[in-house]
């Protein structure tokens, strides 16, 4: 089962929480949702991520999402049928 936050932070805020997360343990932040790209967009740092803590839409549904794993984990890109070519959506194999 997963679990899901949702809280307000300034870009500052949220960079200055995840450096101390990515201090103590090894972890990786992986985009989700549904790409035409075979390999997930994936980072080490949330520094790297771009426009971190914006939102990228006025909906937070339509905004960017990062799966937040160890990285150690192993993301496989699971196929969807599409009308014309196929699309890849991400998930974590915990």
């Amino acid at each position: 089962m997963s679990t899901s936050f949702r809280f307000f932070a300034t870009p500052n805020d949220l960079l200055s929480v995840l450096r101390i997360v990515e201090e103590n343990r090894p972890i990786k932040y992986v985009q989700a949702g549904r790409f035409s790209a075979r390999e997930p967009v994936s980072f080490i740092r949330g520094e790297e991520i771009p426009n971190v803590g914006i939102a990228s839409h006025e909906s937070s549904i339509a905004s960017t999402t990062y799966l937040i794993c160890c990285d150690s984990n192993e993301i496989r890109p699971r196929e969807l049928l599409a009308l014309k070519e196929p699309i890849h959506k991400f998930r974590s194999n915990i």
